[in-house]
């Protein structure tokens, strides 16, 4: 079991409502293709062949390889989904619910290794589909298992009329029963079209549709949908997040987010976009106003982004590696941040009340009317001075996410931009690369992260 690191040892404000979300369970954290990858696994065209058996080629990719030779490898990875699990009151007997995002072609081999061990509610309360892409709609056919089985008479899906026009062509005895063929079982499945933009009710909990572009088709971009439940957000599939789109995330205190690669990717993003996104999601007036804490982060409150969660990734990042990588980036931010903090105070100390007034005014969530480049989630690139997401993205350097040290060319090269920083307002979150069945458990009265396992 992990903890926050940036989780204080006091009591968080809260409202006197209960949240919904309870845990969310992790059942999918791979690409399309998944993990391990085939063509790392078989031999190469350039081995000689043999007569008899062979010993196999070891494997060179990292994450296959342990994916492979590691039982319940933290790399190997089925289509991205998770599961949502909150509500019900066990003093008063009360079931909880399940909401599942997403139903890929892992869906069911991965229900039945995780549904079990983690005591998952037996009825679906509702599947939420982000696209109409087979890694999100493939498994549908498999939610017979639910219906026939004489769990709950039918299931409830979510999704726009672009994904419903998807699945009308892939599973017409789904949509149609009469155009079944006969001799085999069709899950009743009940379709709720949604507008992509409004929120809309589940069972007892509200949900958030987040809307994003990930890659293009017919001549424009293809849309996609993430989607939010009390301070949790989840977008697994985008190359870009609408500003829009990132104040509905802002003041969530878990955000799940698409890092499929060290390379960028025309519907992805990559390892450096997803990081940028993380640390420049816009602030709510409760969080710039908290103090800050010894260690560059404030203590956690209600709205207060306290987890950053990478999904989707390919065989290029290797987990263990990645984490490390993590941890360390985090420190470093921190560190520098809790720095920038003194050195804003010292020179600030000095300052008439009038001029820190009107520098107050100029700034809006740490960004100052003269900045002229936003991360991917619209707020500053705070971060420039030690560490440059595209570097990250260049040959050479795939995958290692490294901190520089502080030049005096680069402060100069920010110059009034860097200086308007309201280095108060900013917070590192701790980033965790996730893994297939992963749980993220939350605290029902304030929504906040309590940890994961």
């Amino acid at each position: 079991m992990s903890t926050l690191s940036s989780t204080s040892t006091s009591s968080s404000s809260s409202s006197s409502s209960q949240r919904w979300l309870s845990r969310v369970l992790y059942l999918g954290t791979g690409t399309s293709a998944q993990v391990p990858a085939i063509h790392c696994l078989l031999p190469s065209p350039t081995t000689p062949r043999r007569p008899g058996p062979a010993e196999p080629e070891p494997i060179a990719c990292a994450a296959c390889s342990h994916a492979v030779e590691v039982p319940g490898s933290k790399n190997r990875r089925g289509c991205t989904s998770v599961a949502l699990i909150g509500g019900g009151r066990p003093r008063a007997d009360e079931p909880e619910e399940l909401l599942l995002i997403d139903c890929g072609p892992t869906f069911y081999p991965s229900a039945l290794t995780h549904f079990r061990p983690h005591s998952l509610p037996r009825r679906i309360s509702g599947v939420l589909l982000t696209h109409g892409h087979a890694d999100a709609v493939l498994g549908l056919d498999n939610l017979r298992a639910w219906t026939m089985g004489g769990l709950q008479s039918c299931v409830d899906v979510y999704l726009t009329k672009e994904t419903m026009k998807v699945v009308e062509g892939a599973f017409p005895y789904l949509v149609d029963r009469s155009k079944a063929t006969g001799g085999g079982g069709v899950g009743a499945l009940r379709w709720k079209v949604i507008d992509g933009v409004t929120p809309f009710r589940v069972g007892g909990v509200e949900v958030t549709p987040l809307p994003v572009l990930h890659g293009f088709a017919d001549g424009g971009s293809f849309g996609c949908l993430g989607f939010r439940v009390d301070g949790f957000s989840y977008v697994s599939d985008c190359h870009h997040v609408p500003p829009s789109t990132s104040s509905l995330i802002s003041g969530s205190q878990t955000v799940t987010i698409d890092s499929l690669m060290p390379r960028r990717h025309p519907s992805h993003f990559s390892l450096s976009q997803a990081l940028s996104f993380l640390l420049s999601l816009p602030r709510t007036a409760s969080t710039s106003q908290m103090n800050g804490t010894s260690n560059g982060n404030k203590a956690g409150t209600e709205g207060q982004f306290e987890l950053g969660i990478l999904t989707d990734l390919t065989h290029r990042l290797e987990h263990h590696a990645l984490q490390e990588d993590m941890d360390a980036f985090v420190e470093g931010l921190r560190g520098w941040v809790a720095k920038k903090r003194v050195q804003q105070q010292q020179k600030n100390k000095g300052q008439a009340n009038g001029v820190a007034a009107e520098q107050s005014q100029r700034q809006v969530n740490g960004r100052s009317k003269k900045a002229k480049r936003h991360g991917e989630g619209s707020g500053p690139r705070w971060w420039a001075p030690v560490w440059d997401e595209e570097e990250a993205e260049m040959p050479g350097g795939e995958g290692r996410v490294v901190l520089k040290q502080e030049g005096r060319d680069m402060d100069e090269e920010q110059g009034d931009d860097n200086d308007s920083i309201d280095w108060e307002t900013i917070h590192v979150p701790d980033i965790v690369v996730a893994f297939d069945g992963m749980v993220v458990d939350f605290d029902r009265k304030t929504g906040r992260p309590t940890g994961w396992r």
